[in-house]
């Protein structure tokens, strides 16, 4: 299937997928007074903000954890869709690549799928040089929403949309 066949197609798949199981959300994080400021921290877009200031300090985090051993050597691609009525989020992202191979050392820690790619922190911009890991590798896609107040948290918990899309697997929630 071509490049543009993909990305045609994977609208209709986020929207197939809407009643698919899912990962229980992370619990709100209140961003630490201690940072000097978000956009330092976590500028984007590793975290998304939303498209209004909202003048909070908290943030949530969506996860997909996958499973062990779950990446077949080869090349994969993945992509999120969000969409935050109430909290003005809105984002779609392209498909991004990355390869699976016996060649790439497995590291300690899980490799992080984000918004830009394959990340090597859950939380800082740490990007990884090579879009290659091992296929005994842990993984996880993983979204802050950043700059919501207490109040839209807890909004968020319930009306957000957060999916992730894979090869042609159906997305998850």
């Amino acid at each position: 299937m071509n490049h543009l066949m993909k990305i045609m197609i994977l609208p209709l798949i986020f929207i197939i997928a809407a009643c698919s199981n899912q990962n229980e959300l992370e619990e709100p994080t209140l961003i630490p007074s201690l940072v000097p400021s978000l956009e330092a921290a976590t500028p984007l877009p590793t975290a998304v903000q939303p498209e209004t200031d909202t003048g909070g300090d908290w943030a949530l985090t969506f996860r997909y954890d996958f499973p062990e051993m779950f990446w077949e050597p080869g090349d994969h691609s993945y992509g999120f869709l969000i969409e935050c009525p109430n909290t003005a989020y809105d984002l779609k992202t392209e498909w991004i690549f990355f390869r699976v191979t016996e060649n790439a050392e497995p590291v300690p820690f899980p490799v992080y799928l984000r918004l830009n790619g394959l990340s090597l922190e859950p939380f800082m911009p740490d990007y990884s040089q090579e879009a290659r890991i091992n296929p005994d590798q842990e993984t996880a896609a993983i979204v802050h929403l950043v700059g919501l107040t207490e109040e839209q948290v807890e909004e968020a918990r319930s009306e957000c949309e957060l999916l992730i899309g894979w090869d042609r697997a159906a997305p998850q929630k």
